[in-house]
C-alpha cells in the first residue's frame, strides 16, 4: 500500500511520460516525497494500491498550492521554535531579565498567532474533504487577513533594532557571566532550534514577506481564467505585494538610522549634529586621495550630505601609513581627539552645493564640483567658485573583486540622485517619497 495525498498527485506527476507516472505510482518514491510536506491528518490521506490510476484536474496549480502550504507550514514551525523552545528556555532559565526577553522577542507571539490562523485555513482548504480543484479557492484568506498581516509586522519591524542590539548588549554582558552567550551557542548545537542561530531565526519574518508575492503570482500565472480564485488571488497578489513593499521600506529606513548612528560612533571628531531625525544615511564607499593612493578616505553618503572621513590606520613600527592630510577633499583635520575610532571627521558637503558630478572610468576618479554655498549651507568647508573637489574611488585596489564594478556604480547613481532630490526639496518642489508610518 502507498500514502498518497491525492489531491497534490498533479502537482507531481505533471508534465511526466505515462510509463514514468506508472513507475513514481508502483513505488514508495511518490510516498517519500509528500510525506515530509505535509501535516498529516488520517482526514487528509487515501490509501491506494500500488499501480492506482489518478486523473489529475487542473494539473497546473497543484504544485503551486502545495508550495504555498509547505512553505507556510516550514515558516510556522520556525516561528514555534522561537517562541516554545528558545524564549520558553530563556524565560526558565533566568538568565536575562524579562525587561530584555520582550525586547529580543518582541512582536513573535502576534506573529505567531497570526500565521497558526492562517495555517489551519490553509490546511483545511487544502483537506482531502474540502479541496475541488475546480472551485476551491485561497486567495481569499490572504485578503481576509490584511490588515492584521501589516500591523503584525509593522510592529515587528519597529521592534528589530532594539531586538538585534539586545542580544548584542546581553552576550557582551558581564552581569550574567556569560551564561546568555553560552545559551546561544547552545541554541546553534540542538536539534530543538534545526542549529539554527537566534539572530537568523529572528530574520525570518522579513524573509517571509517577499516570498509571498511571488508564491501567489505562481499561482495567478497556473489559474485559469474562469477559476473562482482567479480574482481572489490577483487581488492577493496585489495586496501582498504592497505590504513586501512597506515593510522592505520601513526596515531600509531603520538600517539607514542605524548607519547613522555608527558612522558617528566611528567617526572621531564627528559633529553630534550628524544625527538628525530627517537624515538618513544611505550608502558608504571607499576612496583615496589621486595624489597619494597611501591616503584612504571613507566616504558617507546621507540624504542630505556627503560626510568625507579619513580612515585611521593602525600603528605599524611606529609609523601611521594615513595622516591628517591637506588635500583637496577638504583639507587640513585638526588633530582631534577621542577613543578608539576607526575614521576622523574631514568635512560635510551639502549636496545642494554640488554643481555637478563627472564619472571618469578610464582613471577612476569622481570629480565634484561645488557652487559657492550659501547661507543654509551644511558644508564644512569649501574652496573659490567652481575649483574641484576630487576624489578617486577605491577600486585600482579590488577592480577585480565580486560586484566591485556594480558598488561603485551603484553609489555614483545613488549620489545623483540623491543630489537631484535634495535640490528639488530647497527649492520647494514636491518629492515623492513612500514612507511606511
Amino acid at each position: 500500500m502507498v500514502l498518497l495525498a491525492p489531491h497534490l498527485i498533479d502537482a507531481i506527476s505533471v508534465g511526466l511520460p505515462d510509463v514514468i507516472r506508472a513507475m513514481l505510482l508502483d513505488s514508495f518514491i511518490l510516498f517519500h516525497l509528500l510525506r515530509n510536506t505535509f501535516r498529516m491528518h488520517g482526514t487528509g490521506l487515501l490509501l491506494l494500491s500500488p499501480g492506482s490510476q489518478i486523473q489529475p484536474k487542473l494539473l497546473v496549480i497543484g504544485y503551486t498550492v502545495q508550495e504555498i502550504l509547505v512553505t507556510e507550514q516550514s515558516y510556522f514551525q520556525e516561528l514555534g521554535i522561537i517562541i516554545n523552545i528558545i524564549k520558553k528556555k530563556l524565560i526558565d532559565a533566568k538568565i536575562i531579565t524579562q525587561f530584555s526577553i520582550n525586547a529580543i522577542f518582541g512582536g513573535i507571539d502576534e506573529l505567531y498567532d497570526l500565521h497558526n490562523k492562517i495555517l489551519d485555513e490553509l490546511l483545511d482548504a487544502c483537506s482531502l474533504e474540502s479541496w475541488i480543484p475546480e472551485k476551491s479557492v485561497i486567495g481569499d484568506i490572504f485578503l481576509k487577513h490584511v490588515q492584521e498581516f501589516e500591523r503584525a509586522y509593522v510592529v515587528y519591524i519597529d521592534g528589530k533594532k532594539n531586538s538585534d542590539d539586545t542580544i548584542e548588549k546581553e552576550a557582551a554582558s558581564t552581569e550574567n557571566n556569560g551564561q546568555f552567550k553560552t545559551f546561544l551557542a547552545q541554541c546553534l548545537r540542538s536539534r530543538e532550534t534545526k542549529f539554527t542561530d537566534l539572530k537568523e531565526l529572528l530574520l525570518r519574518p522579513m524573509q517571509r514577506t517577499t516570498r509571498y508575492p511571488l508564491l501567489l503570482r505562481e499561482l495567478y500565472k497556473r489559474t485559469p481564467d474562469d477559476h473562482p480564485d482567479k480574482e481572489f488571488i490577483k487581488e492577493a497578489v496585489d495586496t501582498m505585494s504592497e505590504i513586501a513593499n512597506k515593510v522592505d521600506k520601513k526596515l531600509q529606513s531603520i538600517q539607514h538610522i542605524a548607519q547613522l548612528f555608527q558612522a558617528q560612533r566611528e567617526t572621531r571628531d564627528c559633529p553630534a549634529t550628524l544625527i538628525n531625525d530627517k537624515r538618513r544615511c544611505l550608502m558608504e564607499m571607499e576612496a583615496v586621495d589621486p595624489k597619494n593612493s597611501n591616503i584612504k578616505y571613507k566616504l558617507f553618503l546621507c540624504s542630505d550630505l556627503l560626510m568625507v572621513t579619513l580612515v585611521e590606520l593602525k600603528a605599524v613600527g611606529g609609523l601611521f601609513a594615513n595622516r591628517t592630510p591637506t588635500v583637496a577633499a577638504g583639507g587640513p583635520g585638526g588633530p582631534g581627539s577621542g577613543g578608539r575610532r576607526k575614521f576622523k571627521f574631514v568635512r560635510w558637503i551639502d549636496l545642494a552645493d554640488i554643481s555637478d558630478t563627472i564619472d571618469d572610468p578610464t582613471t577612476e576618479l569622481l570629480r565634484i564640483r561645488m557652487e559657492q554655498p550659501g547661507q543654509d549651507s551644511l558644508s564644512t568647508q569649501f574652496m573659490a567658485n567652481g575649483q574641484p573637489f576630487t576624489l578617486a574611488v577605491e577600486f585600482k585596489m579590488d577592480t577585480l573583486a565580486h560586484g566591485a564594478a556594480q558598488r561603485r556604480g551603484d553609489f555614483i547613481r545613488t549620489l545623483r540622485n540623491e543630489i537631484k532630490m535634495h535640490k528639488k526639496k530647497k527649492a520647494g518642489e514636491v518629492v515623492e517619497v513612500n514612507n511606511f508610518e
